[in-house]
Order: C-alpha cells, then structure tokens, then sequence
C-alpha cells in the first residue's frame, strides 16, 4: 500500500531513527542494572542534588522554573542559562504519582 508522501526512503529513516533511539534508551538505563540498594539510590554527585533541588523548586511552585539561583555562584547568585526540560519532565511525573510535598 502506497501512501501519499511517504517511500521506501522515509520508511528506512524511520527505522534508523527508531533504532537510534534504542540505542539510546539501553544506554540510558545500563546504570539501573547496577544498583546494588533497590530501596535507595544513593547520590554522590553535587550535580544530582542541584537538579532534585530544582525538581523540588519546580513541584512546589509549578509550572513556574526558577531562572534565577541565588544558591549558585556565592554571595551574588546566578541566572541559570540552560533550559528546565529534565526538572520539569521530573515535576510532572511527581505530580501525577502524587510524589509530592503539597497540602
């Protein structure tokens, strides 16, 4: 079956994407096979705790994102120059499972 706009070229694309993107997700997930604790993930980079703390941020006062961090770059804060994608898709899921501190 033909379909209008589509060829064999754009179905191989696709799959290549597609198969890409496996790549990926496997890659993503190799250090959940290692986790020795399953019920608590311990954290030892600063980096970790900065994004739950603006995961934290984000759930209590959401949508809004804190662009401004006056915890960074001591005693005068900082704007944060990237974008809110991984603390936002983490709020959102807090807020669906309900893994919130609200009231």
């Amino acid at each position: 079956m033909d379909l209008p706009g589509f060829n064999k070229r754009s179905y191989s694309i696709a799959a290549i994407i597609l198969i890409f993107m496996g790549i990926a997700f496997v890659l993503r997930m190799i250090p959940a096979f290692f986790i020795e604790d399953p019920g608590f993930l311990y954290i030892y980079d600063t980096d970790s705790w900065y994004t739950l703390r603006q995961i934290e941020v984000m759930v209590r006062n959401f949508p809004q994102y804190n662009w401004f961090d006056p915890m960074t770059a001591y005693p005068t804060g900082k704007m944060i120059d990237w974008g809110p994608l991984y603390p936002f898709i983490a709020a959102i899921l807090c807020l669906i499972t309900g893994a919130s501190t609200r009231n």
